[in-house]
């Protein structure tokens, strides 16, 4: 089975803490080139802002990211599913494994 991952989100109050996870995850998975950092208070992830900014409090706010969805959807949406799913989803998840 192979694995890929293409986005880590990792948090810590502690920076030192993320600095020790990202020199051992470097050391260990990147041999080519290391991993990029963003070290901000306001930081836009997989359709997601994610905001810091306010003492104690997190906010993901995905305005953006749903009116986008909400422009893009088919103006058709007759039928039905018998799965949240489409159907190639499954027959990638299949491929992979062999």
């Amino acid at each position: 089975m192979l694995w890929y991952v293409n986005n880590l989100k990792i948090s810590h109050a502690n920076k030192e803490v993320v600095e020790d996870i990202l020199k051992k995850s470097n050391n260990k998975f990147r041999k080519e080139s290391l991993l990029t950092t963003c070290h901000r208070k306001v930081l836009e992830y997989l359709g997601m802002k994610i905001d810091y900014r306010q003492q104690g409090k997190v906010k993901f706010i995905m305005h953006d990211y749903i009116n986008k969805l909400l422009e893009e959807l088919p103006t058709d949406m007759q039928g039905k599913s018998t799965t949240p799913h489409p159907a190639f989803y499954f027959l990638q998840i299949q491929d992979a494994r062999n």
